[in-house]
């Protein structure tokens, strides 16, 4: 086995560990080497510090230890999702749309805008034929059964820079990667001290 694939089970099995119960340090590496891992117990630390990090792992801190549990995440679909960006937007229908088209590359049905709390489009185009068919047929072969005379549309307007920015926001939001930016002050500061 080498190195890498060392701490790709080591991350399973520490998970495994964490899904039964919260634990300490020390407890997790009891419970380690009851299953043939012997790590130091700074190395361990830092492995775990690091999946916490990662937000795999959250971490609170109970004197004199720090407890580790993994990470639960709330599960959302993409209609949810999008409606916390699209919904205070004056055009939040036609916005809804043409994110939805450029994620899907296809018709986007009445019933997926109303999934994201947005208004009606005004500018979008609706379909119908064959292409609408084929959009409904998508959701039949999920087993979601929608009405074969449900409207769909497609985008008339660009919304590029709303698109881009919300892109933008999932990646973040994602990847959790807000800790790597620069808040405004900061960049104010270091654009000051030139």
């Amino acid at each position: 086995m080498d190195q890498k694939e060392i701490y790709k089970t080591l991350r399973e099995v520490i998970i495994e560990i964490l899904n039964q119960e919260e634990m300490s340090i020390s407890s997790i590496s009891k419970k380690l080497e009851k299953q043939g891992f012997r790590i130091h117990r700074l190395i361990l630390t830092g492995y775990l510090q690091a999946l916490r990090d990662m937000n795999i792992l959250k971490e609170k801190e109970i004197q004199p230890s720090k407890i580790y549990t993994v990470m639960r995440i709330e599960e959302k679909n993409i209609y949810e999702v999008l409606s916390e960006y699209i919904t205070d937007h004056q055009e939040s229908g036609d916005l809804c749309v043409y994110v939805l088209y450029k994620f899907f590359k296809r018709p986007i049905l009445k019933w997926e805008i109303d999934r994201c709390n947005a208004s009606k489009p005004e500018f979008a185009e609706r379909v119908y034929g064959e292409s609408r068919k084929e959009t409904i047929d998508v959701f039949d072969a999920l087993g979601i059964p929608i009405s074969k005379n449900m409207p769909a549309y497609i985008p008339k307007k660009e919304y590029v820079n709303e698109y881009m920015d919300i892109i933008t926001q999932l990646v973040i939001k994602t990847f959790n990667l807000q800790k790597y930016s620069i808040n405004k002050k900061t960049q104010l500061k270091l654009d000051d001290s030139m």
